[in-house]
This record gives C-alpha cells, structure tokens and sequence, in this order.
C-alpha cells in the first residue's frame, strides 16, 4: 500500500477529493487525514477555501502493484534444477509501475538464481511474469530454503514477495 497525503496552498482551504473519476465537489469525500492507496487508482482533489473560488482540480494517478511469487514443488535430492518462474507483478492501477530495483534477501538468498536486478516498467492495467524470474541453485542439501524478493519502485515505496524451496 502507499500513503498518499494531500495538502491545500490557501490556508483555510478545504480538500475534497475522489477515486471514483468524478470531479471532486464541496459534496465529495473530505480529506482529513493520509489515504492509505490499496491498489492503484486516479485521485482527483480540489481546495475550496470560504469566500474564494474553488481550485482546479488536481488529478494524479497512482500505482499499487500485487506481487505473487512463484511456489516451487518440493524435490528429493539428486533433484535436476527446477526451471526458473516468474515473479508475477499486476500492475492493475492506472499510472505504469517504475521499478528502480530488485534483490533477493535473507539467510538463504545465495540459495536462489534471480534473473536481473534493474528495474524496468510494467505499464498501467498489465502484468509482468517474464521480466523478473528465480529458481533455485542445483545440487542443494536437504532442507528448506527461503529468501524475500523485494521490489523498490522510482518513488521509493517497496514490496515484497517470499518465495520457498524444499529439497527431501
């Protein structure tokens, strides 16, 4: 989830504000503290300050993409390595997701082949599955091995998928 906060230049001013498409009135939603943004959508806000013109309408659309990691069966030892699988990120929102990087962390990250690092684009309303993949190292000892893929985007925001391995 992002945080999104909103803020009036009048002072005295009023936000209203909508994630519906409709212009934002005296009518709509009051702002009254961070809206916490699930997933991606277009805020429209306006300042009306007592006595003055309402403000143009400002509108900003915003990403919140969903990140589904892949589950690898488990294997015996002796396993041949399991094909790499894609890091699914849904870009349902309607601005394109900009991600600034990805790394594997955690006790097992050496554990896990990622296929690349950069970050790269998922345009608004799309899915990724090809742009980002992981499998495991062969030749693993028995065991259980995890690690957290974290996405960082341009704005800073981060999210992150655990992915899982077992070997008998």
């Amino acid at each position: 989830a992002q945080t999104l906060e909103l803020s009036a230049a009048a002072e005295g001013a009023v936000i209203y504000y909508s994630t519906d498409g409709s212009e934002p009135t005296a009518e709509s939603e009051k702002y009254t503290a961070a809206l916490k943004l699930d997933a991606g959508t277009t805020v429209k806000a306006v300042a009306i300050a007592e006595g003055a013109e309402a403000s143009d309408t400002v509108t900003a659309a915003y990403a919140v993409p969903k990140l589904t990691g892949p589950e690898f069966d488990a294997v015996s030892e002796g396993y041949k390595q399991p094909a790499a699988q894609g890091i699914v990120v849904d870009n349902s929102g309607s601005a394109d997701a900009r991600i600034k990087s990805v790394i594997v962390s955690g006790d097992d990250a050496a554990s896990f082949i990622l296929s690349r690092t950069a970050g790269g684009r998922v345009s608004a309303g799309a899915k990724d599955s090809t742009s980002w993949t992981i499998q495991p190292l062969v030749a693993l000892k028995a065991g259980s091995y995890s690690a957290t893929v974290t996405f960082t985007y341009d704005s800073g925001d981060t999210a992150q998928v655990k992915i899982s391995f077992t070997v008998k």
